[in-house]
């Protein structure tokens, strides 16, 4: 059986089997030149020669960063889920006396903000994910955010990544429906809407129009995935039939927070329901595998 090759964007060259491993150790494992030549026991120049030729197949740049369509974007499409304001919380499994130098500085990670503690670092993200439903823009976060922890992880010389460990942690996440009818008609009349929970006054629904993108949003901490899965249901309801009324959008609304505060009481967490939500989906023709089992 002949396996096929890597296609490379923005050309016809494939990527042999070598310069795919080659490709994975820089690009995901985030390794030196020197670190892969004691790992596939060659010389440098050798590895220097595979990658002469994934810059000039056009996989790699010259800074040995993969060259290829992101899974964060800021380009939206009608009826699309846009997930972002994404904050992590890791607690540090291993790190050095050379940590404590670090403690409480900020660094960026492509455009992220990474905090570093004493025991623990906490990530806010600047990046958006898009998808057709919920759960493609949720594996495309979650594919995106399992090498940032490996690039993060090697920047910064602590452990972060353990199977199992589950000390990582997804404390915020918002999911926006994007180019809502009401979310525009709300723009235009000039109306501000929010809806809070009725256990702990959270706000888990609002109109946003941040990059004109005419957003209905979901915002609660620990349910935000699950209460955009029922608004799209609902919305799309909306679509087949006529728009509902002030009042009728008004029960809807109450019916909708009624059943968040029922779901609230038995979510811990948001990632607790990605590992059961998410089934494996191909999102352009690769098999998504979902979350990692290190994030808990």
């Amino acid at each position: 059986m002949v396996k096929k090759g890597l296609q490379v964007r923005g050309g016809n060259n494939k990527l042999t089997q070598t310069e795919k491993l080659i490709l994975e150790m820089l690009s995901e494992e985030y390794l030196t030149v020197k670190q892969i030549t004691i790992r596939r026991r060659c010389t440098t120049q050798s590895i220097y020669k595979i990658i002469k030729q994934l810059r000039k197949k056009g996989a790699i740049s010259r800074n040995f960063k993969r060259v290829a369509k992101t899974e964060g974007t800021m380009q939206p499409q009608p009826h699309k889920i846009r997930l972002h304001g994404q904050q992590w919380h890791i607690k540090i499994l291993h790190k050095d006396t050379r940590h404590k130098n670090n403690i409480g500085k900020n660094i960026e990670l492509d455009g992220n903000t990474v905090l570093l503690h004493t025991s623990a670092i906490s990530i806010y993200s600047n990046v958006s994910f898009f998808g057709k439903t919920v759960e493609t823009a949720t594996l495309r976060s979650m594919r995106y955010w399992n090498r940032l922890f490996k690039r993060l992880e090697s920047l910064i010389n602590l452990i972060l990544i353990k199977p199992k460990s589950h000390n990582i942690t997804l404390v915020k996440a918002h999911y926006a429906e994007v180019d809502n009818e009401m979310a525009k008609e709300h723009e235009i009349k000039g109306i501000k809407f929010h809806a809070r929970t009725t256990n702990d006054g959270k706000c888990w629904l609002e109109i946003d129009n941040s990059f004109n993108f005419h957003e209905l949003e979901t915002t609660h901490p620990k349910t935000s995935m699950d209460d955009m899965q029922k608004v799209v249901r609902q919305v799309n309801d909306w679509r087949d039939t006529d728009p509902p009324t002030n009042s009728e959008l008004k029960d809807i609304i109450t019916m909708i927070a009624q059943e968040n505060k029922e779901t609230a009481a038995g979510v811990n967490n948001i990632v607790k329901i990605i590992q059961i939500l998410i089934p494996k989906e191909e999102v352009k023709g690769e098999v998504e595998i979902g979350k990692a089992d290190y994030i808990g």
